[in-house]
């Protein structure tokens, strides 16, 4: 008596249990990565987590103008990017897009820009389409006033927090803890607020390792929650316009070894993603 026709399933509620899934979801852009995430991005928390210098930043950067794009209000905490240098990825990144590499490097950029009225213009145009949606903070917040400004903003429409602050690896006890306790607030504020928090975190040797390979650590990324964006080490390339590889993995910390993984094409000199 409990057996059910999948045909009828499809026919009657499939789209509707689909639709409401996704919903709350906002697509990246990029489908290899909205898979491994069920839909995209939720109102949840998520680490972006993976060895220094691996290409995180791009990561962030994208994820910000995809939000503005959207009509997120976006609040960008950055401790390791002025003001000025996260313009220039903004510029390099809409550069890119528009042209196809036919500019190499931020001041030839610039210089081009300068020179041609039409396509500053054009460049405003698109810009225009974003900035004006994002707000950067490079002053050390509280947790307290990152909750205020998430609850000032919110009254407004909906938001997105992007936080990339100084990454310490933890060494002790004592790191470990605060590293919780960070995580549990963030958590904490995603789902009160409502609001996607994205954050960056280096990890150390073994706990990336370990991760990569399928293995949970005692670590404090395991007690956070389910998203962990764990970012591999890409092979660089000599040519600033050859793409990279980069493989993200998406660990749920009730199955390590299930791991979801992506692969996504990052072009290094210009912070810019798309589908592998």
């Amino acid at each position: 008596n409990d057996l059910i026709p999948l045909e009828s399933y499809f026919e009657s509620e499939y789209f509707d249990d689909v639709n409401q899934r996704l919903t709350n979801k906002l697509s990246t852009n990029l489908l290899n990565l909205d898979g491994a995430l069920d839909g995209g991005i939720s109102s949840e928390l998520y680490v972006l987590a993976g060895a220094e210098y691996s290409p995180r930043h791009a990561m962030l950067i994208h994820l910000a103008e995809r939000f503005a794009k959207t009509g997120y209000i976006v609040l960008y905490f950055s401790m390791f990017s002025s003001l000025e240098s996260i313009m220039q990825k903004f510029i390099m990144r809409c550069d890119f897009k528009l042209h196809h590499d036919t500019s190499t490097t931020f001041p030839s950029i610039i210089e081009t820009l300068e020179n041609s009225f039409k396509l500053k213009s054009i460049f405003n145009q698109k810009l225009n389409e974003i900035l004006p949606q994002i707000f950067v903070s490079n002053f050390k917040n509280s947790r307290e006033n990152v909750e205020q400004m998430i609850y000032d903003s919110r009254k407004l429409g909906k938001v997105a927090v992007l936080i990339d602050e100084y990454q310490t690896v933890p060494i002790n006890e004592l790191d470990y803890k605060y590293y919780r306790s960070k995580f549990m607030m963030f958590k904490l504020y995603s789902q009160i607020y409502e609001v996607p928090i994205i954050m960056m975190e280096n990890l150390p040797r073994d706990t990336y390792s370990n991760l990569w390979d399928g293995y949970p650590t005692l670590g404090a990324f395991e007690n956070f929650g389910d998203n962990i964006l764990l970012f591999g080490e890409e092979k660089k390339t000599l040519s600033i316009n050859a793409p990279n590889i980069v493989e993200i993995k998406h660990i749920n910390k009730t199955s390590f070894i299930d791991a979801r993984s992506t692969s996504l094409i990052y072009y290094p000199n210009h912070y810019y993603f798309q589908d592998a």
